[in-house]
């Protein structure tokens, strides 16, 4: 039934150990023989300096190829744009553990304006 669909089934994968920060992990890997080479390269720097950032797209309309309608009623799709809109949000961590806040990334204009209503809870807004 999966490759009917192209689709591929997956399953989840038990973690055997439990790492609560990168004293512990150094740990386990000095007991177990493990030597990975890059934690030399950043040994030197305070881990509030460290940070690891990833972005990923979050689509908040329905895509085009599908749509609601009652039944009965025309249910035609329109099919002039490929992408639906969409923003991007940038995720942020330390190496020592501390969340960023998370960063919203919408298409706009330069020193455009965002409406109240749309960021009602945001204290900073910027448009690049």
């Amino acid at each position: 039934m999966y490759q009917r669909y192209n689709n591929g089934q997956r399953k989840a994968l038990l973690v055997k150990f439990h790492v609560s920060n990168v004293t512990s992990e150094r740990q386990f890997c000095r007991e177990n023989d493990i030597k990975p080479s890059i934690w030399g390269a950043f040994d030197h720097y305070d881990h509030s300096n460290i940070i690891n950032v990833d972005e990923t797209a979050v689509y908040f309309d329905m895509p085009r190829g599908k749509t609601l309608a009652e039944v009965g009623t025309s249910n035609k799709v329109s099919t002039g744009k490929k992408h639906s809109p969409r923003l991007t949000a940038v995720l942020t961590n330390r190496a020592d553990g501390t969340k960023l806040p998370l960063l919203f990334i919408v298409k706009g204009q330069p020193d455009g304006t965002i409406e109240k209503q749309e960021l009602s809870h945001t204290r900073l807004a910027i448009t690049t």
